[in-house]
């Protein structure tokens, strides 16, 4: 499974009131939403950087782009790639 495949799935699991299947998931602001609480927050940024072996910095939590799927798929995309290379 890829990145955006595995991120995707992740936020259909944690979707309990079944919004994202009725909407484009990529443009979906979760941040605006308040879609996670603060402990589920901070959980989804601990599975993400274990699952992709990566670090968030600031800057990649006050990007503009972090708060929709689509753009916190671009930045983990970007972090792997800085990874390996």
């Amino acid at each position: 499974m890829n990145i955006e495949a595995k991120i995707k799935d992740y936020f259909l699991k944690k979707d309990q009131n079944d919004i994202l299947s009725k909407i484009d998931i990529l443009a979906f602001n979760y941040l605006d939403h308040h879609f996670f609480s603060s402990i589920e927050f901070i959980e989804m940024i601990s599975y993400l950087e274990n699952e992709f072996s990566i670090t968030f910095s600031d800057s990649n939590l006050k990007n503009v782009n972090f708060g929709t799927v689509g753009g916190l798929i671009k930045i983990v995309e970007h972090l792997t790639m800085a990874t390996s290379a």
